[in-house]
């Protein structure tokens, strides 16, 4: 929470300071594919992506051209799936569907809220400019669920997780001059850097937990104005 007041601070304070012209206003729609990461785990589990919607405003600061710095208010839906299907115990003599029923599934949904701080680079063309950025995200958590499966069984449980997250961004992207406008068409990936365990990584029988990561490929096409 601190990280990212820090970089509402910079961009509220800093950003207009540095910039010799009017800030750009815009918004974006588009996408946050998401997974989850389980760095140092050798089980079985298969990590999938999972589709989110993404949506916010963008504020773009230019200074000495080609450089400009980005900020705005952004949300997202992130998460992750994984699945388990644990190895069969052989030799079977008799399958019935309970004992078939060994598939294990966790999907993770989680809420943001995001202020990024990018430092973008654009090579300018008539007919489409190309935009370079990277720099840092942070996010507050809005709401969190877990949904698990266990064979024909499922719940729905309460998640626990860090209040918030701090990330690297970097991608790219396509400014379109039209209707005196611009339209903006933007990929960018995000690396999380916040272990999201919440209660110090310990479930509720004070078990270690592996550590969670948020990695995300974010979508968006809007207009600047």
């Amino acid at each position: 929470m601190r990280c990212l007041a820090a970089l509402v601070l910079v961009s509220l304070i800093v950003l207009p300071a540095s910039a010799q012209c009017r800030p750009r206003l815009g918004f974006e729609l588009g996408a946050a594919l998401a997974a989850i990461d389980r760095p140092g785990q050798s089980d079985d589990r298969n990590s999938h992506m999972r589709g989110g919607p993404s949506a916010g405003l963008v504020v773009a600061f230019p200074s000495s051209r080609p450089v400009s710095f980005v900020t705005g208010l952004r949300y997202d839906r992130k998460g992750g799936r994984h699945e388990y299907d644990p190895p069969v115990t052989v030799p079977v003599v008799v399958i019935t569907p309970k004992a078939a029923a060994s598939f294990e599934e966790t999907e993770w949904t989680l809420d943001y809220l995001t202020v990024p701080l990018l430092a973008r680079f654009t090579i300018p063309h008539e007919t489409a400019s190309l935009m370079i950025e990277a720099g840092f995200e942070g996010s507050v958590l809005l709401s969190s669920s877990v949904h698990e499966e266990s064979g024909a069984e499922s719940s729905e449980v309460d998640g626990a997780f860090t209040d918030g997250d701090i990330g690297l961004r970097a991608g790219a992207g396509l400014m379109i001059p039209a209707f005196g406008q611009r339209i903006l068409a933007r990929a960018g990936f995000v690396y999380g850097l916040t272990d999201i365990r919440g209660s110090g990584g310990m479930d509720e029988n004070a078990n270690q937990i592996a550590s969670l990561y948020n990695r995300a490929v974010i979508l968006t096409l809007g207009m600047s104005f």
